[in-house]
């Protein structure tokens, strides 16, 4: 490791040509240039090897920039505002004199093979707005000694080995605004104090190994647009205090051990994009809240204990709704098919009813799965051009739909006793002589009744009404019924036909 350059002025005079002459052309400085460089940006110049020391000579330096190159070594920069070295090649651990930079605002060194802990003398770059040590091989703790970086307003841990718990000394970060930590191995319990950080935007402690429950101090952050705690070890309920964080774009809590029933007052999260609770123990009915969550896009419910009937509406802008593999029960709203979603997935429930046949024809469902329910009913007419469908694992019958089962294999529909169609493992459906005996079915009982009112004998009316004659008739049975013969004038016009039809419908339900 280089020391610091001191230099009187005459040598540095000399070491300043002999830097142009060997690195200027490359880094596209002139010796006329060099007394007064305050910046080098330079990325993607494919640079292999160490840092020059002799970099160090432009005093006058404030910002360098030789990130996605292939540089391995470190120089002595002690001028320097911003520090980006990211996307390199840069190997060892993170020396201790970079404690000297104390002018630096910016230090990234992401994307590297960094080893070893976070040099806790990192503190002492107070005047940092700026760290980012992402995505290297970078193990041990935090240093609490970071909790002095007041000036912090964004910093990036994420993808590295860090262990243990996260220092409460962190919480007096109050100028912080993006805290992103994910996939380590931190564990313990989230701390308090992070409440404290009110001026936080994004909060990102996911796929890490955090315990316990969710701060209820939390709710405190009221400038929160994303928070990702997904993919730990978090448990007990969602705290309400969540429901408060006004601005919250992004939710995820997905892969936990929570518990209890979603908080109602969820729907208050107005500007709501994205939430995801799947993977977890969450009871209760589903809330009818979501409803009020007009700008919710993606919506996870699956994996968890929710039970009951579907609302029916959750949110009308949503692009993915997952309910799979819970305990919901009751039909399927027809209002659940009246937005444009690309997927639905109520799949492993306790859903029954018929598949809705009321279809909006600006639907647009892609990914359509309800497997493994008590559906029951014929497939309906989907007018979408769906790219997935599985309806297997119901108690479905009828025939498959032509253009289903030439875009979908048997495995769509399989589990449905009484589907019927040209697919593998399937019946064909019956031909047309059976539909022959359908109508013989229906014309005899016909035959019947004229005969048993001598063709609609006068004898056997009891009663004229404005639209048709009412006659009584003893059937072969014994059994006796009474026919309304609808006037030959009104018959002919479809409004009376119909409200024929409505009367007689409800006669045969009395």
């Amino acid at each position: 490791m280089a020391s610091p350059v001191h230099f009187t002025t005459l040598v540095l005079f000399y070491v300043l040509i002999a830097v142009v002459v060997a690195i200027g052309p490359t880094l596209g400085i002139s010796c006329n240039e060099a007394g007064s460089v305050t910046r080098i940006d330079r990325p993607w110049l494919k640079l292999t090897g160490s840092i020059p020391p002799q970099i160090g000579a432009f005093s006058s330096i404030k910002y360098l920039n030789l990130s996605l190159n292939n540089l391995t070594g470190w120089g002595n920069l002690k001028s320097l505002k911003l520090l980006d070295l990211s996307h390199n090649q840069i190997t060892g651990p993170i020396p201790s004199t970079l404690c000297n930079l104390t002018n630096l605002k910016q230090l990234d060194l992401s994307g590297n093979q960094i080893i070893g802990p976070i040099p806790s003398t990192l503190g002492n770059l107070t005047n940092l707005e700026l760290l980012n040590l992402s995505r290297n091989q970078i193990t041990g703790p935090i240093p609490s000694a970071l909790g002095k970086l007041t000036n912090l307003k964004e910093l990036d841990l994420s993808f590295n080995q860090i262990t243990r718990a996260i220092p409460p000394t962190l919480g007096g970060l109050n100028n912080l605004e993006f805290l992103h930590f994910t996939s380590n191995k931190i564990s313990s319990f989230i701390p308090l104090e992070l409440g404290n950080m009110t001026s936080l935007v994004e909060l990102l402690l996911n796929e890490n190994k955090l315990k316990g429950s969710i701060p209820h101090e939390i709710g405190n952050l009221k400038n929160l647009v994303a928070l990702n705690l997904s993919n730990n070890n978090l448990n007990h309920r969602i705290p309400q205090s969540l429901t408060t964080l006004s601005k919250l774009s992004y939710l995820y809590l997905d892969s936990n051990f929570l518990q209890g029933p979603i908080p109602s007052e969820i729907g208050n999260l107005k500007n709501l994009f994205e939430l995801n609770l799947s993977k977890n123990k969450l009871n209760g009915l589903v809330p009818s809240s979501l409803a009020n969550l007009s700008r919710l896009s993606y919506l996870f419910l699956d994996s968890n204990l929710l039970k009951g009937p579907l609302p029916s509406q959750i949110g009308g802008c949503l692009q993915i709704l997952s309910l799979s593999n819970n305990h919901i029960n009751g039909s399927i709203p027809s209002e659940i098919f009246s937005y444009g979603r690309h997927t639905l997935n109520l799949s492993h429930n306790f859903i029954e009813g018929e598949i809705p046949h009321q279809f909006d024809s600006d639907n647009n469902i892609n990914i359509l799965d309800l497997s493994h329910n008590n559906l029951i009913g014929m497939i309906p007419d989907f007018s979408w051009r769906l790219e997935e469908l599985n309806l297997s694992y119901n108690s479905l019958e009828g025939p498959i739909p032509e253009y289903l089962s030439s875009q979908f294999s048997s495995d769509s529909f399989w589990g449905n006793k009484y589907l019927c169609g040209n697919l593998p493992d399937f019946s064909p459906c019956p031909s047309t002589p059976i539909n022959k005996l359908k109508i013989v079915e229906i014309i005899l009982p016909v035959l019947y009744i004229i005969e048993a009112t001598n063709d609609f004998d006068i004898r056997y009316c009891i009663g004229i009404g404005g639209y048709g004659s009412v006659y009584r008739a003893q059937l072969p049975s014994g059994k006796i019924a009474s026919l309304k013969k609808l006037h030959r004038r009104e018959s002919e016009f479809l409004a009376l036909n119909k409200s024929f039809k409505n009367e007689a419908k409800m006669l045969s339900e009395i």
